[in-house]
């Protein structure tokens, strides 16, 4: 895109070129009616002199492991609690089972009823809903017709997610 440029999101640990890496991204979308797939990604990746090889983990033995841990983190995300109907609460609400949280241990998933005894690990979850809530703005913000209303309704829950953690 004309006057712009490409940067890792923050947190991120990627170290390829971000603009390399978008340029190859792009040229899988055009091979591909628009699409990158996560295979076509690591396909270009395989080359040893692909600029994007040393971001992938080639030991077999190692990546076995590895897309085991993956796997699990992304059950410990999925798996939700279903709070049963009550009279002030008359819908079923899905609730994360487990949040992602940094401790004196380390970083990992936590129950939701251990994440709400801490006002540090509550500070920690409403800090990440906070992020997730500024990047569907950033997302929502190529449609312009629902700016002012995403707007309102995001500083509505920014302040009430802000007030709920103090």
């Amino acid at each position: 895109m004309p006057n712009s440029t490409m940067v890792w999101a923050a947190g991120s640990r990627f170290k390829a070129d971000p603009t390399v890496v978008g340029v190859i991204f792009e040229a899988l979308s055009e091979e591909n009616a628009g699409l990158v797939t996560a295979r076509a990604v690591v396909d270009v990746a395989r080359p040893t002199e692909s600029p994007i090889h040393d971001e992938f983990e080639w030991n077999d033995e190692v990546a076995g492991q590895s897309w085991r841990e993956e796997t699990a983190r992304r059950m410990m995300r999925s798996i939700v609690v279903i709070t049963l109907p009550v009279e002030d609460r008359p819908a079923p609400s899905p609730v994360r089972l487990l949040h992602n949280v940094t401790t004196a241990e380390g970083r990992g998933y936590m129950p939701l009823a251990r994440v709400l005894s801490s006002d540090d690990l509550w500070g920690q979850v409403v800090a990440d809903i906070v992020r997730d809530l500024r990047n569907y703005r950033y997302k929502l913000a190529a449609f312009k017709q629902f700016t002012p209303h995403v707007e309102n309704a995001f500083k509505e829950l920014e302040g009430f997610l802000i007030a709920a953690k103090e």
